[in-house]
């Protein structure tokens, strides 16, 4: 069976970077919602429906991307019976998890991850945030060098330099990761955050644009109506 890629999607919650409630701050952009715990986890998945296992795992993504975190998480658990070392389905249940604020569950779901593939990025990178791991940036770095076309990684490793207002850094950061996956709506968004911390106003209105027309479906999370309007006030 194909392993599917799962894109992490990290949002710092550290003093420094703009919180939800100051959205509406002339300093900060309408941000998306965050989850109850620390880090926000979206998946991007790339289907094989010829196998009746990856139709599942399909569906699982679907039920995830809609909200409807129940049936997600028994499609993942449908996988799971089926086949207990399926690393999809692991993550799959480990990001339904951690979205609901279940830290434990969602780490044990990750070491069981760990426990069949010691190097896998996506776990090692979501046990890393939800310790709150003092070396997250070496170890991001380190991944990295086996895993250079991870858009998750470099997403990571740009929401760690936002949390630490590295904006520089983040920026560079965010833009591999929307290089590597043009089509994600968060990553969009928080590379045109990036871009107008650094004064670079017409640029990140370009990208919030691309985000709102990417996030088609509203599953991103993106308060519309008031980022048109900031959208609106960089352009003048």
């Amino acid at each position: 069976m194909k392993i599917f890629h799962f894109v992490i999607v990290f949002f710092m919650l550290n003093d420094g970077v703009c919180m939800a409630a100051d959205t509406m701050a002339t300093q900060c952009p309408p941000r998306l919602k965050t989850s109850t715990v620390a880090n926000k986890l979206l998946l991007r998945i790339a289907p094989h429906p010829d196998d009746a296992l990856d139709v599942l795992l399909k569906q699982a993504y679907q039920a995830y991307v809609k909200g409807d975190f129940d049936y997600a998480q028994s499609l993942y658990l449908q996988v799971f019976k089926q086949a207990p070392r399926n690393q999809d389905a692991l993550l799959g249940l480990a990001v339904v998890a951690q979205y609901r604020g279940a830290v434990q569950e969602a780490l044990d779901y990750y070491a069981q991850v760990l426990r069949l593939d010691p190097q896998n990025a996506s776990a090692n990178a979501g046990i890393a945030a939800l310790n709150g791991d003092e070396n997250l940036e070496s170890q991001l770095k380190h991944w990295l060098q086996t895993q250079p076309d991870s858009a998750a990684l470099h997403l990571a490793l740009g929401n760690y330099y936002a949390s630490e207002v590295r904006w520089a850094e983040a920026q560079q950061a965010y833009f591999v990761a929307y290089r590597l996956a043009p089509q994600d709506a968060s990553i969009a968004f928080n590379l045109a955050v990036s871009l107008e911390q650094l004064g670079q106003n017409k640029l990140a209105a370009q990208h919030y644009q691309r985000a709102v027309q990417l996030d088609v479906a509203h599953r991103a999370g993106i308060a519309v109506a008031p980022l048109n309007q900031h959208i609106e006030a960089l352009l003048r």
